[in-house]
């Protein structure tokens, strides 16, 4: 059966731990716990929620690392 539409909006939070490393010389170039939120609207817990997530968690490593043309 399929589960009736509702107008619930899930929020769910997650842990990011991002670790990037530079191969060649094995220090580390950025690392970072993340705590984030997804949401969904169909009141439940699905794939989107995680997609989200992980979308908006990465967003802010982005934002955190300083860009140089060193």
């Amino acid at each position: 059966t399929i589960p009736p539409v509702t107008d619930h909006t899930t929020h769910s939070n997650i842990w990011l731990r991002l670790r990037f490393v530079d191969v060649a010389s094995g220090d580390y170039l950025y690392r970072n716990d993340i705590a984030t939120t997804g949401k969904t609207h169909n009141g439940y817990i699905n794939g989107r929620v995680y997609e989200e997530s992980i979308a908006n968690g990465m967003k802010e490593a982005m934002n955190d690392i300083d860009i140089s043309e060193d």
